[in-house]
């Protein structure tokens, strides 16, 4: 008895020390990624903790539940001020997965042209629909279609057909390969491949290394230098989302995180195709803030504060650009959250960032 009252406390403060400990590996990344989800159950966990081990008279464990508790609160005030800010409001629903959305048509393995396969949630309607082509992270080397299938789904709920891209990757097929299939998707969705789409309504949304590849082809759609020889250059996008993306990749080699978890020199060096010091020009042509133009689609990017593998200080890089250029460009950071806010749905970091893509893709008229 006496030790299952101390349990709540021991298991609160944990959770406290795992979402504030920067993580060396990513093993330990990925249980700190869970502890910041569930740093809102350590404030009643702490407290039960404090009031069962005051009762059998464990008074440190009692201190100890306390201080999780009102640490965690303290913790979680700046992101309570956020989602107020942002006006954005948290379903306990959903943080507790028991709504998942409605179901909506799905299609796998759709072929879309020049060898490429997307996976299709949502069909045609009565009128021309929107478009959002989904573009994974993964390093530009790893990763697949597939990825935040449920907000796949929550944007073909809100109206949307998605298409959910699978790019050639590095080092296979470094820059621009995989640029080149974002680009010929979007022309191939624009030239009806997909039926029921508005070809004056797609966008692109992109995570980590596929929100890059999403600002890149938004911002570089029209320029020859970038368009695939076989297509040329087109109109941009209506808009872009990019959640925690690379965008200054010389910036990104010359400021490594710590830990660097993802080995950035080899990463970079593996997707642009050589080294910065050996190919400078490619690295600022692949840097979607170098290339932004009076054309640029409008954009959105958003990162958490707390970021262990994407500096969030490259959002900066996109707003300076965009505005520089006389474009829209919105940016967010939630704070306590790390890389991949969003990987599940129902959590904080996915209800903030499912809110703000669907109010900024309709105030873009893109939704």
């Amino acid at each position: 008895m006496r030790h299952a009252a101390i349990l709540p406390s021991v298991l609160a403060f944990a959770t406290l020390l795992l979402a504030r400990t920067p993580a060396y590996a990513w093993s330990w990344w990925a249980l700190r990624f869970i502890s910041i989800d569930l740093l809102p159950v350590a404030v009643p966990l702490g407290l039960l903790g404090a009031a069962t081990a005051a009762r059998v008279g464990r008074t440190r464990f009692a201190a100890l539940g306390l201080f999780a508790a009102l640490s965690s609160a303290l913790l979680l005030a700046p992101l309570a001020q956020t989602l107020s800010d942002d006006h954005v409001s948290i379903s306990l629903v959903r943080w507790l997965g028991a709504d998942q959305g409605a179901p909506v048509p799905f299609r796998a393995d759709v072929p879309i042209g020049h060898d490429l396969l997307a996976d299709v949630y949502g069909q045609a309607g009565d009128a021309p629909k929107p478009c959002v082509i989904v573009i994974h992270g993964g390093s530009w080397a790893r990763g697949d279609k597939g990825e935040g299938v449920a907000a796949s789904r929550a944007l073909a709920n809100a109206g949307a057909i998605v298409v959910d891209l699978r790019y050639r990757l590095a080092p296979a097929h470094p820059f621009p390969a995989g640029l080149h299939d974002v680009l010929y998707t979007l022309a191939a969705v624009r030239s009806g491949v997909i039926p029921g789409v508005d070809p004056a309504r797609v966008t692109f949304l992109g995570r980590s290394a596929g929100g890059h590849l999403a600002l890149l082809a938004g911002a570089g759609a029209n320029r020859s230098d970038l368009a695939p020889p076989d297509l040329g250059p087109q109109a941009p996008p209506a808009a872009v989302v990019a959640l925690y993306p690379p965008v200054d990749l010389a910036w990104s080699w010359n400021h490594l995180m710590d830990p660097d978890l993802t080995d950035t020199h080899t990463t970079l060096t593996d997707f642009v195709g050589g080294r910065l010091d050996k190919v400078p020009a490619l690295y600022n042509l692949a840097s979607p803030n170098m290339i932004a133009g009076s054309d640029a689609p409008p954009a959105l990017v958003l990162f958490g504060q707390a970021e262990q593998v994407v500096s969030p200080a490259q959002a900066a890089f996109v707003a300076q650009a965009w505005q520089a250029a006389g474009r829209p460009v919105e940016t967010g950071a939630l704070p306590l959250f790390d890389h991949g806010l969003d990987a599940r749905r129902g959590s904080v970091g996915g209800q903030w960032a499912e809110a703000r893509t669907l109010r900024f893709l309709r105030a873009n008229g893109a939704l």
